[in-house]
């Protein structure tokens, strides 16, 4: 008999910690229905690392609500933290491959799930001062009355950013200390922290 799905949405005031729901989730196999993610409003993004799909079990759930129109945003990795250089470059975390794979998912979802719609966003046309264009059409779209989906992994963290290293002694160090003083806040503090531009977030 297949196991059933464990997909978890957490609420913008959910006590739990990243890094311990990291730790459950690497306990066994990594399905795309086990990756959590966190509601803001009506933005989506994910808690831990997510697989390929790991949004198709969330629209399936969202669908059978009645949510029906989506913008899904593409085409990057997330990091903790995520790395901008001098002049606001994101670095090293686009991806074609991404986009490409939710171009596919997409297609099923809107023939899987009657009367979804999907508009589909590829983030890395947009890398200089990726986080202010990234807050400016989530909004948008979230004011048309759409659901929105960030695809990445670590997406919570997604508008926490360090500067590149510029041979700075002691880079490294301070860089894994910031990933593991972020990773190690709640849910609720890291919405607190990063998303109160969301319209509506609790």
């Amino acid at each position: 008999m297949p196991t059933a799905p464990t997909l978890r949405v957490l609420s913008a005031r959910d006590a739990a910690r990243p890094n311990l729901i990291n730790l459950s989730l690497h306990s066994g196999p990594v399905r795309d229905q086990d990756c959590p993610w966190v509601k803001i409003g009506k933005l989506y993004v994910s808690a831990t690392i997510v697989g390929d799909n790991s949004w198709l079990p969330l629209i399936s759930r969202l669908s059978k609500e009645g949510v029906k129109q989506y913008t899904v945003f593409t085409g990057r990795h997330g990091n903790i933290p995520n790395i901008v250089d001098s002049v606001g470059n994101a670095t090293g975390i686009f991806d074609p491959s991404h986009t490409k794979e939710d171009a596919a998912g997409q297609q099923r979802a809107m023939a899987e799930f009657p009367g979804v719609q999907i508009a589909l966003v590829d983030t890395s046309t947009n890398a200089r001062f990726q986080t202010q264009w990234l807050k400016r059409e989530t909004r948008n779209q979230i004011l048309k009355g759409h659901s929105v989906i960030y695809t990445w992994c670590y997406g919570l963290f997604t508008m926490c950013e360090a500067p590149s290293d510029t041979g700075t002694p002691g880079y490294a160090s301070a860089l894994r200390s910031n990933q593991t003083y972020q990773i190690e806040k709640t849910v609720a503090d890291l919405v607190n922290d990063y998303w109160g531009w969301v319209p509506n977030p609790i």
